[in-house]
């Protein structure tokens, strides 16, 4: 399967979920930033619900590999 660009890619949740696993991708669970997803998502408005999104993601992750060096 080929990862859709972002232009194809329709809702908000979709646009946040794209954004999100380009921010991982590029810069890992402790570098990644909500409000980097959000700008790449053009989701300014949804910013609160990128973080929630977001922070499940990391956690889920972090349980999967163990806690980034950042974690809190």
């Amino acid at each position: 399967d080929s990862v859709p660009s972002m232009s194809e890619v329709h809702t908000s949740r979709e646009r946040i979920l794209w954004a999100a696993a380009r921010e991982f991708a590029d810069r890992g669970l402790a570098g990644a930033r909500v409000d980097r997803i959000a700008e790449v998502a053009e989701l300014t408005q949804a910013l609160g619900e990128a973080a929630v999104e977001i922070r499940v993601w990391k956690k889920s992750a972090e349980g999967r590999l163990g806690p980034s060096r950042t974690s809190r």
